[in-house]
């Protein structure tokens, strides 16, 4: 795997060059190895430990964060169009600002997901996207019964 090894150290010297392995946790102090632990694991250990991900697992995380805000949108748009009447001037501009809410929302974290897809190093780690059109999908199937 010389691309994931050459990966790897282009990642370290660009951390030591911005200075992200100065003042760590138990610096200067020996590590305490468990039994067979090699470089892969001193390498996660160290960056566990500092808080440090790499890039696409720092969107995940972020992903993961956003996630009930997006979920939120879309339930709160749920409720509201089940007590709003969609023909009245008043309510359909509420639950217009409401899909709005939700599109932008859901755009929002899609625009993370993409980006944490082409970062993560296998398909299988892939997230799935929010789908933005997913009001108007349920309006256009409701106002065709």
């Amino acid at each position: 795997m010389w691309w994931w090894d050459q990966l790897i150290e282009n990642r370290v010297e660009e951390a030591r060059e911005k200075g992200l392995f100065e003042n760590l946790r138990g610096q200067g102090r020996p590590l305490k190895l468990e039994p067979g632990s090699g470089p892969e694991w001193l390498a996660n250990h160290l960056l566990r430990e500092n808080d440090m991900l790499p890039d696409w697992l720092q969107l995940r995380k972020e992903i993961h964060e956003e996630r009930p805000r997006v979920i939120a949108a879309l339930q709160e748009y749920d409720e509201q169009a089940t007590v709003l009447d969609p023909r009245r001037p008043r309510d359909r501009a509420i639950l217009d600002r409401l899909e709005q809410r939700y599109v932008q929302a859901a755009r929002e974290i899609n625009r993370k997901i993409d980006e944490h897809n082409l970062r993560c190093p296998s398909i299988h780690h892939e997230l799935v996207r929010f789908p933005e059109d997913a009001i108007a999908r349920r309006r256009r199937r409701a106002n065709a019964h």
